[in-house]
Parts: structure tokens; sequence; C-alpha cells
């Protein structure tokens, strides 16, 4: 029977527990190359139909385009896919997987645990309404991911990379509980990374609403001095300073947005690269034994168990150096971070030397100089305003280096032992 044929059957797949792993590895086309049997039990098709068959073989018609899509996009930009994915099984029922791709060597390998987080729920509400929109409209693939891309934002994420990252670490998180593992302390330190980059956004935001309040402060200034015959051409120079000051903190803020879009992108990464190793160095061993029991077992498979051991090992050690390298541009987009803040410090503090001269030029002023008053009092709060925010930066820039500093001793302690 074609897989088109296949009845839908609204029924979950039984026996499929917390310590199962679906592995798959295919070409580039999505081939499939070879797979484990937790792969083929609940999937229900034997190994003969499945190894040179598409991965889509699997699929199952409630899931959206769009989810594919990005993944593909994902891939070919040499990035690790994360996502909920709704399978079908060769009986029509369905099971639920939580999938991390990524491309390692010549081929594309996928591991899949049971999903067991509240997200899941919201993620089939998601998907019910993309599934049915890609269904009712004319719409690309590639339109249809970004407006998953939206949906996620809904959710409270800044990006899908961030809610596919967040999510990936929950579930592996209540997969350890389930299993009564050890918590790993790698998955902690980077959820401590993500708390910290939400404040930071805050934060920064506030730092932009800042700029704006003040930004027309010196215009303001000028025109109080143009209205006095008396210390004008001072104040315009007063003006004159205050506004190159201004559009140096602004072009130094632009600076810290940009580094800050680095240090979030970067974080994510190697948090959702962190995930990904984890699985991988669990699942890879896992099917290397399997392969190597049922050729004890049964003789020769249909792909050979030391080739593709061989295979999986080199490839493993190469995502592991992309994780290392990976870890290492977080740490330095962090520091950037932090270099930026201390230069917008520095010349915020100038603005210091522009309030005491706004304060001397007002006690001089015989009659109304309220507004010059009014502007000192304003930089005044700009400036502590400012220290506030900066010192909040400062304190989680300093907890993300606390943060990166464990991962990086856990990473030492590993490849040691």
């Amino acid at each position: 029977m074609a897989k088109a044929d296949i009845a839908v059957i609204d029924q979950p797949v039984e026996g499929f527990d917390a310590d199962d792993l679906f592995f798959s590895r295919t070409d580039p086309r999505g081939v499939i190359q070879s797979c484990n049997s937790v792969f083929l039990r609940l999937s229900g098709y034997g190994r003969s139909e499945v190894i040179g068959a598409p991965h889509k073989i699997i699929r199952h018609p409630d899931m959206p385009r769009a989810v594919f899509s990005l993944m593909w996009q994902r891939l070919k930009a040499g990035a690790p896919f994360a996502g909920y994915v709704k399978n079908r099984a060769e009986d029509g029922r369905y099971y639920w997987v939580f999938a991390v791709a990524v491309e390692m060597g010549d081929s594309l390998v996928s591991v899949r645990l049971k999903p067991g987080s509240a997200t899941l729920d919201k993620v089939a509400v998601i998907y019910r309404d993309l599934r049915k929109h890609e269904l009712s409209a004319d719409i690309t693939p590639k339109d249809s991911a970004a407006r998953l891309q939206a949906m996620t934002v809904d959710l409270g994420f800044a990006s899908y990379e961030e809610f596919a990252a967040d999510a990936l670490s929950s579930e592996m998180q209540h997969r350890q509980s389930a299993l009564d593992r050890v918590p790993d302390s790698g998955l902690a330190s980077y959820a401590d990374i993500a708390a910290a980059l939400k404040r930071m956004d805050v934060a920064m935001a506030n730092v932009v609403n800042l700029l704006r309040w003040i930004k027309g402060s010196p215009t303001n200034l000028a025109i109080q001095g143009g209205r006095l015959q008396k210390g004008a051409e001072t104040l315009k120079v007063i003006a004159q300073n205050y506004a190159s000051l201004a559009n140096e903190i602004e072009h130094v803020i632009g600076q810290l947005q940009s580094a800050m879009t680095g240090l979030r992108h970067t974080a994510q990464a190697g948090r959702l690269g962190y995930c990904a190793r984890g699985l991988l160095s669990e699942a890879i061993p896992r099917f290397a034994r399997e392969q190597a029991e049922q050729v004890a077992e049964h003789g020769q498979i249909a792909a050979d168990p030391a080739q593709e051991d061989r295979r999986m090992t080199i490839a493993l050690g190469d995502f592991e150096q992309q994780m290392t390298e990976s870890h290492k541009k977080v740490v330095a987009q962090n520091r950037r971070f932090s270099d930026v803040m201390a230069n917008l410090k520095r010349v915020g503090s100038g603005l210091a030397m522009t309030r005491v001269m706004c304060r001397i030029e007002a006690a001089q002023i015989v009659g109304d100089a309220g507004g010059i008053h009014e502007i000192g009092e304003q930089l005044n709060r700009f400036q502590i305003d400012l220290g506030t925010e900066l010192d909040a930066l400062l304190s989680d820039c300093k907890r993300i280096d606390g943060a990166l500093t464990a991962l990086g001793r856990r990473d030492t302690a590993s490849l040691a032992a």
C-alpha cells in the first residue's frame, strides 16, 4: 500500500518510553541509509522497507510544511534543527517526537526523543492552525515557515531558534527526570544564560528608550540659549558639545545592540548544539551496539556495522569540535558586549561636565533660567538611569561568564574522562 493511501487513525502508537531514542541517518536528499530498532518498532515498517526510502515515509498529514521548510533552511546553512514532529506509523496511528537533525560529514543524522513537557500541547495547536492555513490558502512553504517563526514569537520567544533551544533543553530535562538520572549541570548553565539574556533584553530596551528621551535635549538647550542676551554663545557651545556627546552615545548604543544580537545568536546556537551533542553521544553508541548484536544474532545486515560505527564516530568527533568552537564564540561575544558596555559608560560619564556647565550658566543668568535647570536635571536623571541599566547588564554579563566557565570546566572534565 502506498503511504498516501494509509488511513489516518487518531490513536497514539503504544510502547513509546522515555528511554527510547529514534536514530536515523540519511543522505543529503533525505533518503534513509540506516536506522535503529526504535525507529522500526514504532513506525511499524520493516528494515527493508525503510532503507533506501525517503524519510517522509513516516510523515503525518497533520504536519505543516513550514516545519520541514525551516528544517531544510537550517540544515543547508550548516546549523542543527530541532522541533516537534508528528509522525504516522505504517498502520495509520501517530506518535509525537522531539527531533534533532544535524549535518554530520556527508550525512544528515536525526535523533528523536519522546516529548513530555507542557510545551507540546501549545505546539499542537500552532501546528493545527498552521496546517489549516496551508491547506486553505495559496502559501509557499517558505512563507508558511515565516508564519511559524511569528507564532513562536507570540509564545514569548525572540525567534524560532530561541524557542527550539529552550524546548529541547526542557524536553531533555524532563527525560532525565523521568529516567531518574542525575540532572545535567550543563543544561542548567544554559538555562541560566537564557534567563540572563531575557533580562538583558529588557535592560537594552530601557537603554534605547532613555536615548529617545534625552536625544532632543541639545536642541532644547540651544533654543533656551537663543532667548538670552547674556551667555547665549556659551550655551550654544555647551549645546554643541552636548549634541556631539549624544550622537556618540547613540552610536555606541547601536554597537551595544549589535553585540547583544551576536551574543543572543551564539548563545542560542551553543545551547542547541550542547543539547544535540548530548543526544548524539547517547544515541550513536547505542546504535553501534545494536548493529553489532544484530550481526551476532542474524549475520550481516543491510549496512556494514564496522563501517557505520567508524563513520558515526568520526562524524561525532567533528561535531564535538564544532561545539567547542561554538562555546568559544559565546565567550568571545560576551566579552565583546562587556567591552562595548564599558565604552558606553565612559562616553555617558562625559555628560557630567555638560550638566555642571549648565548649572554654572543658569546661576549667572538674571531672570528665568528654569528651562536650563530642567535640562540639567534631565541630564542628571539620564545618567542615573543609564547607569542603573548598565549595572544590570554588567551583572548579567558576569552571570553568563560564570555559567560559561562552568560549562568549560564540565567539557574539560568530560574530555579527560
